[in-house]
């Protein structure tokens, strides 16, 4: 039987309630990420490590000390949980699923409706990386080299200036010039991959 393909697209995420379970600097790592989108983001940790419990203060996320509950799912959009625990998986899955909310659990993909996706970021510009899962250590290094290549580009910069572009030109004129300008973009060079094999 063939694997389904993941569906691959951005969430709105602005002002959603959404839960991270979990102790220490993963929950640290998704937490940021989905304030950064705009969530609204709240902590539950039986036993939180100082810097989890410095980070929630210092950007006003509640952070409630003991172990997750399946009525913390009620009224979320989504919930990740950090924290490698399968029983905690299981029934956060469950009770994920039961009320329809988007759930991960870290590195415990069988109760999971969602994947992380590994991001290479330049300004507004996202690109997104996946394998479902499946081989992870490569997905970060992807991202690590095309996050090098949008740096050493100074990629962030012409994205912003495309963008004002965009906002300067009239509409009849608008798609002939960002075309012009984006068709001059070009990736050369070439990927290099270990030339042994992946056998033990």
């Amino acid at each position: 039987m063939i694997q389904p393909s993941p569906f691959l697209l951005a969430l709105d995420l602005s002002g959603k309630p959404v839960l991270v379970v979990g102790s220490g600097e993963e929950a640290i790592a998704r937490a940021s990420a989905l304030k950064e989108a705009g969530a609204s983001v709240s902590l539950v940790a039986p036993a939180p490590e100082a810097v989890l419990q410095n980070w929630a203060a210092e950007n006003n996320v509640s952070l409630v000390e003991r172990e997750p509950s399946e009525v913390d799912l009620d009224g979320m959009w989504l919930v990740v949980l950090a924290d490698q625990n399968a029983q905690w998986a299981e029934r956060l899955g469950r009770a994920a699923s039961a009320r329809r909310v988007f759930f991960c659990a870290i590195d415990q993909p069988k109760w999971n409706s969602f994947a992380h996706v590994a991001l290479a970021r330049a300004g507004a510009l996202r690109v997104g990386f996946s394998s479902s899962g499946r081989a992870p250590a490569l997905v970060a290094a992807l991202r690590r080299e095309l996050t090098r290549l949008f740096e050493e580009a100074r990629l962030s910069e012409f994205v912003e200036r495309m963008a004002e572009l965009r906002q300067r030109l009239p509409p009849e004129k608008r798609a002939e010039k960002l075309r012009a300008l984006a068709s001059q973009v070009h990736l050369t060079g070439r990927l290099s991959l270990p030339e042994s094999d992946c056998s033990e």
